[in-house]
């Protein structure tokens, strides 16, 4: 019988291992996660003879859903190992952990799926919509302008009011959230209309350019964005979400 539990600072070094071997991870990014953003409290593991065989990361955040800041968790990854596969196991920890959240008074669980089907049939349910846009072989004409992360955040703070399922975040959790990005190669670029930053895009530059986000306020600055984001491409492929 396979028991759930909460994990424990000792189980670090298994539940790392398990992440990269299921995911495929960058040892940069692993690692950088696995030494911020580890915490026991908020992950969740099954473990057989002393080996850990499934395991959920997540990390706590604040969300504001119409108008109003509550608690949250943003679930990291749920991994089992590939020989355990098929017995349920990623069911029986998804149930403890949103047994244990609830029982912190944390009413909510967000996250990006990776499988839309397996999250809707543990109850979860879409929230919002996301676009992809996919342009090969892009050119633009617009330099890209570089941003301070100050001027990014003062944007990000005040655009965020306007939308309902945004995550909240203090000026220390964005930068943080930046690191996250960094830590595998993540830049950032903004546009500005009369000194004015607009909008911004966080982009990897790798053998094609992928902008994982992109916000602007106006279609006049998302226009300005896109160019940006075609220059750096330089011809190669470039995708956005929107």
């Amino acid at each position: 019988m396979y028991k759930p539990r909460i994990a424990r600072p000792d189980d670090i070094e298994d539940i790392k291992k398990l992440w990269i071997d299921r995911f495929g991870e960058e040892e940069g990014f692993a690692d950088f996660m696995f030494s911020s953003r580890y915490i026991p409290e908020y992950s969740a593991c099954i473990e057989e003879n002393g080996k850990i065989i499934s395991a959920l990361q997540s990390i706590p955040q604040n969300i504001l859903i119409r108008g109003r800041i509550l608690p949250c968790t943003i679930l990291a990854g749920v991994s089992t190992d590939e020989e355990y596969t098929g017995r349920g196991l990623m069911s029986r920890v998804f149930s403890f952990y949103m047994n244990h959240i609830a029982s912190l008074d944390i009413p909510l669980t967000v996250h990006t799926p990776a499988n839309h089907p397996t999250f809707f049939s543990k109850g979860h349910l879409s929230a919002t919509n996301t676009r992809f846009v996919t342009i090969n072989s892009a050119v633009g004409y617009t330099e890209p302008e570089n941003i301070r992360p100050d001027e990014l955040y003062k944007f990000y703070s005040t655009v965020c009011t306007k939308y309902s399922g945004i995550i909240s975040r203090s000026y220390p959790d964005f930068l943080f959230k930046l690191k996250d990005y960094e830590s595998t190669g993540g830049k950032y670029i903004a546009v500005r209309i009369n000194g004015m930053v607009t909008g911004y895009a966080v982009y990897f530059d790798y053998y094609e350019v992928l902008a994982e986000e992109v916000l602007a306020i106006d279609s006049e600055s998302y226009e300005k964005l896109v160019d940006m984001l075609k220059t750096i491409s330089n011809g190669r492929k470039l995708s956005m979400k929107l």
